[in-house]
């Protein structure tokens, strides 16, 4: 599976560790506008040294993580046999 996580603050680290420990084949990207080590305009604050760890395991599973990087456009797909339509299917019709 390809996993990729928009932005590299703690919740796109996290999710990133997480997928990896889940299923090490996954392969697992993070798309970070700012620089490493950067912590500008974040929803949740941690220390440096908490984001700087968080980084450091991710990359230590095999995480690629993508800093200066930016996008125009993003969009969010879901194929009509996706699981996500299947189980929220009362939701989505």
């Amino acid at each position: 599976m390809r996993v990729a996580c928009l932005g590299g603050g703690p919740a796109g680290l996290y999710s990133s560790i997480s997928a990896k420990l889940r299923n090490p084949a996954h392969h697992v990207e993070v798309f970070e506008r700012d620089r490493a080590g950067e912590t500008f305009d974040r929803a949740v604050v941690l220390p440096d040294q908490a984001l700087m760890n968080l980084s450091a395991r991710a990359r230590a599973l095999g995480v690629v993580i993508h800093n200066k990087h930016e996008f125009d456009l993003i969009g969010a797909t879901n194929g009509i046999n996706s699981a996500v339509r299947t189980v929220h299917a009362e939701r989505l019709s």
